[in-house]
């Protein structure tokens, strides 16, 4: 077995990563290719982010590599990328494309959209840097704790809610009934009514199960009026319900 020449592999690397890797990523910093959740208009710069990652991928010399774009109406594009493997099973990996909305606070010279490399950052962590000075100025003025080790976590990554609180990222765990209670605590009111509504049963619904109807919709008359919402009233709306 040969040896391993880690100085020889560590120098490629940093090569591939200087030559390859970095440009790309500068120029998807460019991209404000926000979540649809925030930005209307979506559809153009998210397929500009699509493009940049697809062409990425398709160039690496990855033997069996298959890549291709996966659109729905109305839906955002999904890259999917396959490589045969020896094994038994199968290992799936997943990441996102858009961005959530720029935050205030920047420091002088770094924007959002702006790619900033200082030393082995790039802006998206001089990003990172931001929010996290937001983020413990907002705990020392509500009097909350972070952990010795937050800053190590800060950086964009998805955490449960028991590494949350350890980390002092979030003031407590709960359900449904524990946001209630804090949104009433934080209102400065004992009680309140709370209204809920449940998903509408919509026979329409079934048509889905038979094909595509040519109509441009299947209205079925259940004799049940759209309740009216009333000032002074707490309502948990689910998204399901808006059709």
């Amino acid at each position: 077995m040969p040896n391993f020449d880690a100085a020889r592999a560590l120098q490629s690397s940093q090569a591939i990563w200087d030559q390859e890797i970095l440009p790309s990523l500068y120029e998807y910093i460019r991209i404000p290719n926000k979540s649809p959740a925030y930005e209307p208009r979506w559809q153009k710069e998210m397929d500009r982010a699509v493009a940049l990652i697809e062409g990425w991928c398709r160039k690496q010399p990855i033997p069996g590599l298959s890549v291709q774009v996966v659109r729905l109406e109305n839906r955002t594009p999904v890259i999917f990328m396959e490589i045969p493997g020896e094994g038994s099973e199968t290992v799936l990996l997943y990441g996102h494309l858009d961005k959530q909305p720029e935050m205030t606070g920047w420091r002088a010279g770094l924007s959002p959209w702006n790619p900033v490399r200082e030393g082995d950052k790039l802006s998206w962590k001089s990003m990172g840097y931001s929010e996290r000075d937001a983020a413990y100025d907002n705990n020392n003025h509500t009097g909350s704790h972070l952990s010795g080790d937050w800053e190590d976590y800060a950086d964009g990554r998805i955490l449960s809610g028991t590494e949350a609180k350890r980390l002092g990222f979030v003031d407590e765990l709960g359900d449904f009934e524990t946001a209630l209670s804090r949104a009433r605590t934080i209102a400065g009111i004992s009680e309140s009514d709370l209204v809920q509504y449940q998903p509408i049963f919509d026979l329409s619904n079934l048509f889905h199960l038979f094909g595509k109807s040519d109509a441009k919709a299947v209205k079925v008359d259940l004799g049940v009026d759209v309740p009216q919402l009333h000032a002074g009233y707490m309502y948990f709306l689910s998204p399901t319900y808006l059709q």
